[in-house]
C-alpha cells in the first residue's frame, strides 16, 4: 500500500475493501490512532453503509478502538485548540516546523537532520491537509451502533 490517499474518505474506502478481502475469521475489531482514528471511523461508516445492501455477506466489526484524535465531528481548523496556526498544511519550512514543535514538542534528533526534515515535510503537510479538510458531516445518515 505504498500509494497515498487523497482524502481520509478515499483511504477508508480502499482499506475497507482490503478488510473484506482478508476477512475469513470473524470476529474482528478496527483500531486507529491519530489520523488513523478518522480512517478507522470512516471504515466503520463504510461497513455500516455496505451492510444495508441485500447482498451483504461480511461480518461487522465487534468494536472500534480509537485514540489520539478528537471526535470526527470536532475535526478541522474551526475546532483546533492551536489558535495561532490551526492549519499547518499551509505553512512552509521553518514556520511549519515551529508550529509543529509548539504543538507536539521538539525532537532534538530531527532538528539535527535537515535532510530528513526536508524529505518528510511534504508527507506531513499532505497528512495535515487531509485532517484539516476532513468533514464527517457527509455521513449524517449513518449512525454507528455504540451500545
Amino acid at each position: 500500500m505504498g500509494e497515498f490517499f487523497s482524502t481520509i474518505f478515499v483511504g477508508a474506502i480502499r482499506l475497507t475493501d482490503v478488510v473484506f478481502c482478508l476477512q475469513t475469521n470473524p470476529p474482528y475489531a478496527i483500531f486507529g490512532h491519530s489520523m488513523g482514528a478518522l480512517v478507522a471511523y470512516e471504515m466503520c461508516v463504510q461497513i455500516e453503509a455496505r451492510s444495508r445492501s441485500d447482498d451483504w455477506a461480511w461480518a461487522k466489526p465487534q468494536a472500534l478502538y480509537v485514540c489520539g484524535m478528537r471526535a470526527p465531528s470536532l475535526c478541522g481548523p474551526a475546532h483546533d485548540p492551536d489558535t495561532e496556526n490551526p492549519t499547518l498544511s499551509n505553512l512552509d519550512g521553518s514556520d511549519f516546523w515551529a508550529a509543529f514543535e509548539r504543538r507536539y514538542g521538539a525532537n532534538p534528533d530531527l532538528n539535527k537532520n535537515t535532510e530528513i526534515k526536508d524529505r518528510i515535510l511534504p508527507k506531513l503537510k499532505r497528512d495535515f491537509a487531509m485532517m484539516e479538510t476532513y468533514d464527517a458531516s457527509g455521513f449524517a445518515d449513518y449512525k454507528l451502533n455504540t451500545r
